[in-house]
């Protein structure tokens, strides 16, 4: 395991097979009960994604506290200034409008910047 996130891809994976095994139709989707070791690397991916998604909301629903993401929020706020100026350096020099697409949204996200959309 060399991804720390690979712990919740697998529940993801897991979950998701179990709810393949009971449609109707998954003898039509060979794929859907494939094991995590058997699926192409974008699925781990999006499913590590999605786990430590569903990691993330669920210590903040439990209130629990987590020194290390509370400091990289501090680190992250005490640079942000820089971080806005860096994006919206990236959005008007960006040559490909997916590649400025991403820029912007990173910039909303952090609250920086219009809606792209």
């Amino acid at each position: 395991m060399t991804d720390p996130r690979e712990p919740y891809g697998r529940i993801v994976r897991e979950t998701w097979v179990a709810w393949a095994l009971e449609q109707p139709d998954v003898d039509d989707h060979p794929s859907w009960t494939k094991p995590w070791d058997e699926i192409p690397e974008r699925d781990r991916e999006v499913d590590m994604r999605i786990g430590s998604a569903v990691a993330a909301q669920a210590v903040h629903d439990a209130k629990l506290r987590n020194d290390r993401m509370e400091a990289q929020l501090f680190a992250l706020g005490a640079h942000r200034a820089a971080i806005f100026d860096a994006l919206k350096v990236a959005v008007a020099a960006g040559g490909y409008e997916s590649v400025r697409k991403r820029y912007r949204a990173a910039l909303v996200a952090l609250g920086g910047g219009e809606d792209p959309s």
